[in-house]
């Protein structure tokens, strides 16, 4: 069961973070300018480019604390052995 929910949020984090990355390449304007299809940034709707930025960005916070809460335990274990680790070592 854990594991169905941690690949259901991986795939809606992959998500969030696509549909963040492109729009905010979109609404980059100097890029659009420097690719020359300055034009482009007229034609699309950037108020609905921007909207759909602010929520999957919102949605790509919340998922990335579902994706901490689902490993706490990973990453508890793991912090733990490197730092037992490095007590022993010349450094």
């Amino acid at each position: 069961m854990k594991q169905n929910v941690n690949y259901i949020v991986d795939i809606l984090l992959f998500i969030a973070f696509l549909i963040t990355g492109i729009t905010g390449l979109i609404k980059w304007r100097l890029l659009i300018i420097a690719l020359g299809i300055a034009e482009l940034y007229f034609i699309l709707p950037m108020g609905m480019i921007r909207i759909w930025h602010e929520w999957a960005s919102f949605a790509m916070i919340i998922l990335i604390l579902i994706h901490l809460i689902l490993h706490w335990e990973w990453i508890v274990i793991t912090a733990r052995k490197i730092i037992k680790g490095k007590k022993g070592s010349a450094f």
